[in-house]
């Protein structure tokens, strides 16, 4: 998508990409993918937490029950805002793929 080439070429490239390093690419983008995982559900729990005291409702009741329509919106929000840093987190791992700086 970023260089315009077709399917088979955009795979050879990719492969040339990893030669050599397909392991060490690998465990970076398993390991971002997990911290920015990590990350959000960290947020998201602080969010909720930040809610449910807000509300006068104990962490237990919180998590135990369904989601409220507000809490539905802030997790959404919440996706909307750190979606795209995993976009950004594998643009950035394909640009240093690209000039071999892994």
């Amino acid at each position: 998508m970023l260089e315009r080439v077709s399917i088979r070429a955009a795979f050879a490239r990719s492969k040339q990409l990893v030669a050599g390093r397909f392991a060490k690419i690998l465990r970076i983008a398993l390991m971002g993918e997990a911290i920015l995982i990590l990350l959000f559900l960290l947020v998201l729990l602080f969010i909720f937490l930040l809610f449910g005291l807000s509300q006068g409702i104990n962490a237990g009741a919180l998590f135990s029950t369904a989601p409220t329509l507000l809490e539905e919106i802030l997790e959404t929000l919440l996706t909307i805002a750190l979606l795209p840093c995993l976009v950004i987190f594998k643009t950035l791992l394909y640009l240093a793929a690209q000039q071999k700086e892994l």
